[in-house]
């Protein structure tokens, strides 16, 4: 099994916003229910608001609450969902994955996330995804949530409609 942790944000300083900590809490919660069959864990984030990979914070965070834990995978180039849901899938595909991943992410992300999750993994066969609610609201990010779902849906752009136009 695996457990992906979507990306969040931090500031210049480097410390994690409320979603990123409600992901990661999250993160800690459904790792203590997994552990006994030792899931691999990737992570995502790239470099958006300081001089280190969001990736990088969010490890150290992970490994001072979980240091037992196995990141398998660190996608430091991933800058937003799109780039999550094309490389994560790609690499599940490249090691010929089929069993179950768990996708954490916060409340306001979810129709994004799985929308851009369930048509990349389409091609994925036997592969169970189960989305794991952070259950962090924010109104003004549904919003936006909202209009950039739209937007991928109605209009798609740069690498996503590279991939839908090579399907």
């Amino acid at each position: 099994m695996y457990i992906i942790i979507l990306g969040g944000s931090n500031d210049e300083n480097n410390n994690l916003s409320v979603s990123t900590i409600s992901r990661l809490n999250c993160f800690n919660d459904t790792y203590k229910l997994y552990k006994h069959i030792k899931p691999k864990i990737i992570i995502s984030g790239g470099y958006r608001f300081s001089k280190k990979a969001h990736c990088k914070i969010i490890k150290e965070y992970i490994l001072t609450i979980q240091p037992e834990c196995l990141i398998e995978k660190e996608f430091i180039e991933n800058n937003d969902t799109i780039d999550e849901a094309l490389s994560i899938c790609s690499y599940l595909s490249s090691i010929n994955y089929n069993g179950c991943i768990k996708i954490i992410t916060s409340s306001w992300h979810m129709g994004r996330a799985k929308y851009l999750f369930n048509i990349t993994s389409n091609h994925l066969k036997n592969m169970e995804i189960e989305y794991i609610d952070a259950y962090e609201i924010n109104e003004v990010y549904l919003e936006e949530e909202k209009n950039k779902l739209n937007q991928l849906i109605e209009n798609p752009y740069g690498k996503w409609l590279d991939y839908i136009n090579s399907k």
